[in-house]
């Protein structure tokens, strides 16, 4: 199945189609929501040598519990509001039958390059935290960041964020092609818009704030809004 979405999409898409099964698809969603924090998680527990008593303990515990909520609800509305854009754009180029519940689960496929990349983003933070030498105080917190951050793994993998958004964007071509019986030409027209929002929501991320799984970190964000080391 994996290798059919590798090497062979309109069969694997054609194929799920007919199955229409939404199960998978949301295990797929869920998979990506929990991979997504699991690098801040990591990077919190680096930190926790650099706080008297471990940290903040149940804070904490409390703080991963709400990012976990939030990124699962992020991800459902993303995947959501992606699939109705690519409806109402399927529509607009000509697009025929096809119902939300079908695209919706075709796009849900769609994620797994980003559950690719989160698992990348996973083991690159883990080899670049094994490099740099845990803080034992606030004030080296600054100094283990920009260790981890200007790690070669890390800077090549953010960058590598791109080339992940356009793998989606080339799968949802041919599940939009798929649900609504489009030829290609007009299914890659559909896709264009949402792909684009996501390559400007990337570079934003890459070039205009920290990467991810700083901001994740719960145990960062007093100190990114009370103006610490960071």
């Amino acid at each position: 199945m994996v290798i059919d979405l590798l090497t062979d999409p309109a069969t694997f898409f054609e194929r799920r189609a007919e199955d229409g099964g939404l199960a998978i698809p949301a295990v797929v969603a869920l998979a990506t929501a929990v991979v997504g924090i699991v690098d801040g998680l990591l990077f919190q527990g680096a930190l926790q040598s650099a706080f008297p008593g471990g940290g903040p303990g149940a804070g904490a515990a409390l703080g991963t519990f709400l990012t976990l909520g939030t990124t699962l609800v992020r991800t459902a509305a993303v995947w959501l509001g992606v699939t109705g854009a690519l409806l109402l754009l399927a529509r607009r180029f000509g697009g025929e039958g096809g119902e939300f519940r079908t695209l919706l689960a075709l796009t849900g496929w769609c994620l797994l390059p980003m559950l690719a990349y989160g698992l990348l983003g996973v083991a690159v933070v883990a080899v670049a935290m094994g490099g740099v030498p845990a803080p034992s105080a606030p004030d080296e917190i600054g100094r283990f960041v920009s260790g981890v951050t200007g790690n070669g793994f890390v800077v090549v993998a953010r960058r590598l964020a791109f080339a992940f958004v356009l793998w989606q964007g080339f799968l949802w071509t041919f599940a939009v092609r798929e649900a609504f019986d489009l030829d290609l030409a007009a299914a890659l027209r559909t896709a264009v818009a949402p792909v684009a929002a996501v390559l400007l929501w990337t570079a934003y991320v890459q070039f205009a704030s920290l990467p991810g799984f700083v901001l994740r970190s719960q145990l960062l964000r007093p100190l990114l809004s009370g103006g610490g080391p960071v």
